[in-house]
């Protein structure tokens, strides 16, 4: 299920809090560097299919 996962934030209303939760999930013990990446990443990539980003 990890491939569902995006993060996203409602900066809109609380902009000083973006970073904290940043933070926050890069900090989950349970998540391997590769979930952390597909979340904050590769799976809005493909989402969006926004494959010519990918490195």
């Amino acid at each position: 299920m990890i491939d569902r996962i995006m993060y996203g934030s409602d900066a809109m209303y609380w902009p000083d809090n973006v970073k904290t939760s940043i933070e926050t999930l890069d900090s989950f013990k349970f998540l391997s560097e590769e979930d952390k990446r597909k979340i904050f990443y590769e799976n809005a990539l493909e989402f969006f299919e926004l494959d010519y980003l990918k490195k």
